[in-house]
């Protein structure tokens, strides 16, 4: 099998060269210096085009590196028609929170806590992050990387995107933040996911999973017994 890997940075594709000649794939892997949406079918790989797009451009706001664009791209320029795409779609969790600062080196910052974030994203490891939920997780978008994919969950009447999002309140409080967060579907049975600690694939709350599955466990064993 054949592959074709590209890289922007000269530096980098030198890297990703040594790397793939120190694995003896040199005859498999043909590492290219160039934009990705510049590819060329027949040129930049064979001229039948690529049966498959493996992504790996997303930021943590999954669309902020252009990855539709450049998936589109290599779709029409170099994939054939029966191309799939890896991951084959994506999902994205949104959940309310009341993130405050209230001391800084001894001084007491709280009144800018009502302006403290705008419509921009930042990457942040919330468990490092002073905070409180306020909603619960909830499915807010949809993105179909493999149009077989989308054409098979429409025609199953699942909806590819909600216009409007209900949240869940659980707490009362001061709403100053948006976390989000996605799941990334390699295929129907694989799924990654960048949720933060305490919550699972799916937007599962993990704590309330497992009070779940210890309540079923103790249901069983009350019928086990009767």
């Amino acid at each position: 099998d054949a592959v074709i890997t590209c890289k922007m940075l000269p530096s980098l594709a030198t890297c990703t060269r040594r790397n793939v000649a120190q694995n003896n794939l040199s005859r498999n892997v043909n590492v290219i210096c160039k934009d990705a949406a510049l590819l060329e079918r027949g040129i930049h790989g064979p001229h039948e085009g690529c049966n498959m797009i493996v992504v790996d451009l997303f930021d943590c706001g999954l669309t902020g590196e252009h990855v539709l664009y450049m998936i589109e791209e290599a779709r029409r320029k170099v994939a054939n028609v029966g191309s799939v795409v890896v991951p084959a779609a994506a999902t994205i969790y949104a959940m309310g929170v009341e993130a405050y600062t209230a001391e800084v080196d001894g001084f007491d910052f709280s009144a800018f806590n009502k302006y403290r974030w705008d419509s921009s994203y930042r990457a942040t490891r919330l468990s490092d992050e002073k905070h409180r939920p306020l909603t619960k997780p909830k499915r807010v978008f949809e993105f179909f990387l493999d149009q077989k994919k989308q054409v098979q969950l429409n025609n199953s009447n699942a909806t590819s995107r909600e216009s409007v999002v209900r949240l869940e309140t659980i707490n009362a409080g001061y709403m100053n933040a948006v976390v989000f967060w996605f799941d990334l579907h390699m295929d129907e049975k694989e799924t990654i996911t960048t949720a933060p600690v305490g919550y699972g694939k799916g937007g599962v709350v993990l704590q309330e999973e497992l009070l779940i599955q210890k309540k079923i466990q103790f249901q069983n064993l009350k019928k086990l017994y009767y």
